[in-house]
């Protein structure tokens, strides 16, 4: 939603006079009801419309259909879509529905029909207090986004909507840049982004890639310099280039020059965000919001750091009695040297805070390169004082993959000679190790050839297209839609049939597994493995057509694949087909890669964005703009791409350090319900976790899992306990029921032996000794707590409720465990990603902390590896 009085780029006049040569009179979503039009702008229209179910008026925002095959058009819808959608806060829009009626994309969103701020700004400036508050509330919900990887990039008065409860929320985020899409501009000019008067200058003067959080906080500042003044700033420019040279090379004139009556320190305030150099504003809008918030309740602001005389007085005025008391003494005492110590003091503390801020901005955002840049940011804090914050953000940091944004890259392999020129070559595809060749001829025979002489020869099925594969040793072929049907080749010449012709389905790819035990084939129907051995070990997962190659673990334990028209990828059991996880994914999946344990995904997506996924949650750890025709890791750290000029990229993939591990478990389907526990075996070699659907065994040395046990007929939202009987055996207690698993030295079950339960008992917890601490009614109903020595009610005795913790106190917030250390210094640990960590212990002499995740995973923390690593590099 433009500004009609606003001037705009010379891309957007276009667009709009386009629309208005091509303006539809009706327009048809299905599923609205249309009631009228609100406004329109350079690329769609926001129509007040009814939702029919639910039904409820909405706000309904289509692009136009001939915008909709401009490929810049639609990727900037798409992308607001995405933004809007993805972020939940209450000063953001929020999105209902993104949909596409007959090829015109279009989303609906909350209805906010008490106008716009430029609306309101047309009747003048704002009173100081109200301007204020609004843009605490707007600069928080920004702020929200930033933390969430979004910046919006044409923030205006415009884009700011009053909802009927007098609340202000963020819109219009068609400019919006996503971390995970962060690819080739999406302007027709590459030199200019948003709305000139509200531009920031290293925009104005450089490019798209200038565009940061810095640039959304120049343009807050903007809209609060405006809110003050009533004007904009540099504002009576006669034409846009006027104005982009005054934004660039020009000082803004305080707005207390203009209307003295203002308060200074707001004026001081708008000035930091409107700083020229972007280094010299605020760090993020969080502190903007948190400096006017100061202001609001009378303490000093921190744009301008108050002097020891003016913040005594301050306090003098909330505190006038002890005030005297102390300003006689304070006479006597203070120097000025004093006060130039705090002063100083103060002013290296926040330039602390704000390179500790912009590394973790950098870390959140997750752009390649991302831990290089924030280590060099955190280092420079270091220098000027060591911190916790500094050495929590660097265990962070260590904690996740990035992804080094430059490849080297390496020359296609040359094909060999035609060796058979009677039936022509027509494709030539090297085999993993290089030394021999498959080649499609022109009478749609495939051959294997090496030096010269086939190693063998098939034809196609009548109709079809050969779909063919080496091996990686090189030593077998597999062949699929001949005229045979599925065809295993071996270098010694010997041909077997492992699935005959006669299927109806299309073959399009044909993989081995890196332990040559399967094979994937994907095509029309899309994923079927069967085994080399016994090609009757197979199973199948359809729905809509592969797009794509099978992708394989390292391990051969995961399988991935992309089908249809979703955006998204499937990660499989190798062994049973059972889905592990669905990866959402930025554009439609063309090539994948897992690694060797199947932790990382790498997804070339036909939005030409390469980006680093976690396999089992999705979250994208690094992306960057690139085309690929196939994918592969070449051992732990490396990522190759298959250019379109027949070259190879290899990136460097920096693994999380040493320091951190995520363990390594079985590949299943998670429905494991509420996670509740994790303990250690008291001869620490084991650990259990414990949920509604399952109990689990890991080794602690090995950091895997060694198995996992259900429990049957169980609710996921119930709770489920487990504790250590000693080394050798397991309490289950689920409701209804009490269980003990024996467990051998290899962390494998035994025979489960069902146990009476005292009514209305609950065990609460388990000593290291084998006592259970046990909840009991008493006589009146009453919860007692009693401690029954090696679980025996009989010999019950009272109890305080309290078992002393081993290992360290250790406190779980959201995704952060809180670890005390020996110096009095906290570890705040955070975890790679977002799901949340549900409960934390540490071993016995604290050199191991233990997390398990919301959804089943464990990770762990080195802390004397990770306290060294921290030590040695400075921090």
């Amino acid at each position: 939603m433009e500004d009609s009085d606003t001037p705009t780029l010379a891309a957007d006049f276009f667009a709009a006079a386009l629309w208005d040569a091509a303006k539809p009179t009706t327009i048809d979503v299905p599923g609205y009801e249309i009631l009228g039009e609100i406004s329109r702008g350079g690329m769609g229209a926001v129509y007040h419309a009814r939702q029919l179910r639910p039904e409820r008026e909405v706000a309904l925002k289509v692009l136009l259909p001939q915008f909709a095959e401009e490929p810049e058009m639609l990727a900037r819808f798409q992308i607001e879509a995405r933004a809007m959608a993805a972020l939940d806060h209450p000063g953001i829009l929020p999105v209902y529905e993104v949909g596409d009626a007959d090829g015109m994309p279009f989303f609906s969103m909350k209805l906010a029909d008490g106008g716009t701020l430029a609306e309101r700004l047309k009747r003048g400036p704002m009173p100081a207090k109200e301007a204020a508050a609004l843009m605490i509330q707007l600069a928080r919900a920004v702020h929200h986004a930033h933390q969430h990887g979004v910046l919006h990039r044409d923030l205006k008065p415009g884009n700011f909507l009053f909802m009927e409860d007098g609340r202000t929320c963020v819109s219009d985020f068609g400019l919006a840049k996503l971390s995970a899409n962060d690819h080739a501009p999406l302007t027709r000019t590459e030199s200019f982004f948003g709305t000139p008067h509200y531009m920031p200058p290293e925009v104005a003067a450089g490019s798209v890639a200038d565009s940061t959080v810095s640039g959304d906080l120049y343009s807050m500042g903007a809209v609060f310099y405006e809110c003050l003044t009533g004007k904009r700033p540099h504002d009576g420019r006669e034409n846009v280039a006027a104005l982009l040279r005054a934004i660039a090379d020009e000082s803004i004139a305080p707005p207390h020059a203009m209307l003295p009556a203002l308060p200074r320190d707001l004026s001081v305030i708008c000035m930091k965000a409107l700083e020229r150099n972007p280094r010299d504003r605020y760090a993020t809008l969080a502190e903007f919001a948190d400096d006017i918030e100061r202001w609001t309740q009378g303490k000093p602001i921190l744009a301008r750091p108050a002097g020891a005389f003016e913040t005594a007085w301050r306090w003098a005025c909330r505190h006038p009695l002890p005030a005297g008391l102390l300003g006689a003494l304070a006479a006597v005492l203070v120097i000025g040297g004093v006060l130039q110590a705090i002063a100083l003091r103060e002013t290296r503390e926040q330039l602390h805070q704000t390179l500790v801020e912009q590394a973790r901005n950098e870390r959140l955002l997750g752009h390649p390169g991302h831990r290089q840049r924030a280590m060099d940011l955190l280092r420079d804090a270091s220098s000027i004082a060591k911190s916790a914050d500094i050495r929590n953000e660097v265990a962070a940091l260590v904690s996740r993959p990035d992804l080094v944004p430059h490849p080297h890259t390496e020359s296609a392999t040359r094909p060999p000679d035609d060796p058979l020129p009677e039936d022509a070559a027509l494709h030539w595809k090297p085999s993993p190790d290089q030394q021999s060749w498959l080649a499609w001829h022109e009478s749609g025979a495939v051959r294997w050839w090496d030096e010269g002489k086939p190693l063998a020869e098939v034809l196609p099925a009548e109709g079809r297209e050969i779909a063919a594969a080496v091996n990686r040793s090189g030593t077998m072929a597999v062949f699929a839609e001949t005229s045979r049907g599925v065809v295993l080749a071996t270098r010694s010449g010997e041909v077997r049939v492992l699935t005959e012709q006669g299927r109806p389905a299309i073959t399009r790819f044909a993989d081995f597994d890196p332990l040559d035990r399967k094979i994937a084939l994907t095509g029309s129907d899309g994923l079927s493995v069967i085994g080399i051995r016994d090609p009757s070990e197979r199973w199948i997962h359809t729905g809509a057509p592969a797009r794509c190659a099978a992708a394989w673990s390292g391990d051969g334990s995961r399988v991935a694949i992309a089908m249809g028209d979703r955006r998204e990828a499937l990660v499989f059991c190798a062994e049973d087909g059972k889905p592990c996880a669905t990866i959402p994914t930025s554009g439609i999946p063309e090539h994948l890669a897992l690694d060797h344990e199947g932790q990382l995904l790498a997804v070339a997506s036909g939005d030409g964005l390469l980006a680093i996924h976690d396999a089992a949650d999705g979250m994208v750890y690094s992306s960057l703009p690139h085309r690929s025709l196939g994918l592969s890791f070449d051992g732990p750290s490396r990522l190759r791409s298959l250019t379109e000029d027949g070259g190879t990229c290899v990136w460097t993939i920096e693994r999380p350090f040493d320091l951190f591990q995520v363990w390594n478990e079985k590949p299943r389907a998670k429905s494991d319900g509420v996670v509740s526990r994790l303990a250690i075996s008291p001869n620490g070699k084991h650990l259990l976790t414990a949920s509604a659907g399952c109990i689990a065994v890991w080794s602690v040395d090995g950091e895997r899992q060694t198995v996992m046990i259900p429990l049957e007929n169980q609710r996921v939202d119930d709770r489920a306990s487990a504790w250590w009987l000693g080394d050798d055996a397991i309490l289950i207690q689920v409701p209804g029921g009490l269980e003990r698993v024996p467990v051998d030295h290899q962390g494998h079950p035994g025979k489960t032996e069902r146990l009476a339960r005292v009514p209305g008992s609950t065990v609460l917890d388990v000593t290291t000794e084998g006592h259970w601490l046990v909840s009991v009614l008493n006589e009146d109903g009453e919860p007692e707590h009693e401690l029954w020595p090696g679980g025996d009610s009989a010999k019950a005795t009272a109890h305080d409720g309290i078992i002393p913790e081993s290992g360290g106190a250790i406190e779980v917030r959201g995704n952060q465990v809180v670890v005390s250390a020996t110096d009095g210094k906290p570890w705040r640990l955070t975890i790679p990603n977002a799901t949340g960590i549900a409960d934390a212990c540490a071993t016995r002499d604290g050199s191991l902390v233990i997390i398990v995740t919301m959804d089943h995973r464990v990770m762990s923390w080195r802390m004397k590896t990770l306290a060294g690593t921290l030590d040695a590099a400075g921090f």
